[in-house]
């Protein structure tokens, strides 16, 4: 990615990191049953879920608006907890011309703490310069990690 520019932020989650990494490195397509009204459906569109190189196609839900993204499962490093996924067409490539987004959980090391933090990335390159930074993409995404931690925690 040439260019390339990025937003980020953490989140604090109560889940254990190793268990919210596999949860979106093994099962992402779980995201559909956990927050339906943002991320309503998926269909796997080539390799394997939780495997390098699967390519899958999510409907989702942007500013009140019905898209989609077909991504590319880029990376996955089960030491450092991270995972890498690439959009390959759909709505963010309306207006840039490279989206990658990658989750990384490190457990919180105190002591006493518990829970973990997500760092989120989102790296992306503009098709020009009146294309706003992709804080709406944040926002949705800080919101599914957030429910995905409430899921994982009542179980």
């Amino acid at each position: 990615m040439s260019n390339s520019s990025k937003v980020e932020t953490s989140v604090e989650i109560k889940s254990e990191a190793n268990r919210f990494h596999e949860f979106f490195a093994r099962t992402p397509y779980e995201i559909c049953n956990i927050s339906p009204d943002k991320v309503p459906s998926h269909k796997l569109l080539e390799g394997e879920w939780g495997k390098v190189g699967c390519v899958f196609l999510w409907d989702y839900i942007e500013d009140g608006k019905p898209t989609f993204s077909k991504e590319l499962t880029e990376a996955i490093d089960d030491v450092n907890h991270s995972v890498t996924f690439t959009v390959l067409e759909g709505n963010p490539l309306d207006r840039y011309k490279s989206f990658k987004i990658t989750l990384q959980v490190t457990p919180k090391l105190g002591v006493h703490d518990e829970g973990s933090v997500v760092n989120l990335v989102l790296q992306y390159e503009k098709l020009h310069d009146g294309v706003p930074d992709p804080q709406l993409q944040l926002q949705l995404a800080v919101v599914l990690v957030k429910e995905t931690d409430n899921f994982l925690t009542q179980e």
